[in-house]
C-alpha cells in the first residue's frame, strides 16, 4: 500500500503532480483544495505542498428536540424544493459579498451537484419569510439512520434567520424518526457561528478530514484564502 501511495513516484504524488501541470497557474486554476485524510495529508505536506485551512473545520451536531424550539412564530417558512429555478441564483447574487471565496452557488451548482447525482439521494430545502416569495436561504440534507447531514448551505449573515430555519427543518425531520442534525462548516465562517447559536454543538470531527489548499497565484494570499474560503461537506462528495 505504501509504494502505491507512498513516496515521490507513489500514484497520489504522481496524479497530484500531473493534474498541477496540466491545470494550474496563473491562465489556469489559481487555487486548488480539498479535504485529505490525515495520512494523504501527510504525505502531500511533505511531497506536494499541501497546507491546512486555519482554522479548520468544525463538526457540529444538535439534538432535534432542542433545535425546534427556535421556531419562532410568523417569522419564516420552508419547502422543499422540486425543481431547482433561477431563484438560486438571484439568491447567491445577493449574497456573493458575504462569500468572498467560494464556490458559484448557483442553479447550475445546485441542480448539477444534488438534483443531478447518480447514485446519492438529497433533499433541497428553502427558507422564505413569512409574508415574502423571494428565497431566503436554502440547506441541503441527505439521511442516515436517525441523522440528518447538512450536506451544503447558503444564507445571510443572520443568527435568528438560520435559527428558526434550523428549527424549522428539525421540526419536519422530528416527525420521521430523525433525532439529530449534524454539520461540517468552517471554523470561523458566520454560518457556523449561526448553527452554535442554534444549538449546534462543536464535536470531535469523526471522518478525519483535513481542509487544504494550496495557491498558484503570487497575488493570492493563502493566509487570506484560509480566513475567507467558504466550503461544506459538498465540495468533497465525500457524503
Amino acid at each position: 500500500c505504501r509504494g502505491i501511495l507512498g513516496g515521490r513516484s507513489g500514484i497520489l504524488v504522481r496524479t497530484t503532480n500531473s493534474f498541477r501541470d496540466r491545470y494550474t497557474g496563473l491562465n489556469e486554476s489559481v487555487y486548488v483544495y480539498g479535504f485529505p485524510g490525515r495520512r494523504h495529508f501527510a504525505l502531500g505536506k511533505l511531497l506536494l505542498k499541501f497546507t491546512p485551512f486555519v482554522p479548520g473545520v468544525n463538526y457540529l451536531q444538535g439534538p432535534s428536540d432542542i433545535l425546534l424550539k427556535n421556531i419562532r412564530a410568523f417569522s419564516g417558512k420552508i419547502e422543499r424544493i422540486l425543481s431547482v429555478d433561477d431563484s438560486f441564483d438571484r439568491l447567491f447574487e445577493k449574497n456573493i459579498a458575504n462569500y468572498p471565496f467560494s464556490l458559484r452557488r448557483d442553479a447550475e451548482f445546485i441542480s448539477w451537484r444534488f438534483a443531478m447525482h447518480p447514485e446519492n439521494k438529497y433533499e433541497i430545502w428553502g427558507y422564505r419569510s413569512f409574508f415574502g416569495k423571494s428565497l431566503k436561504s436554502y440547506a441541503v440534507v441527505s439521511f442516515e439512520g436517525n441523522r440528518a447531514r447538512l450536506v451544503d448551505m447558503l444564507g445571510p449573515p443572520s443568527n435568528n434567520m438560520i435559527r428558526d430555519f434550523f428549527g424549522r427543518l428539525a421540526d419536519e425531520f422530528a416527525a420521521r424518526g430523525i433525532e439529530f442534525l449534524e454539520a461540517w462548516l468552517p471554523g470561523n465562517h458566520f454560518l457556523t457561528k449561526a448553527a452554535v447559536y442554534s444549538g449546534l454543538m462543536p464535536h470531535a470531527e469523526p471522518l478525519g478530514i483535513i481542509p487544504t489548499g494550496r495557491t498558484f497565484d503570487p497575488e493570492l494570499s493563502f493566509k487570506w484564502s484560509s480566513q475567507n474560503i467558504f466550503y461544506t461537506i459538498a465540495d468533497a462528495d465525500v457524503l
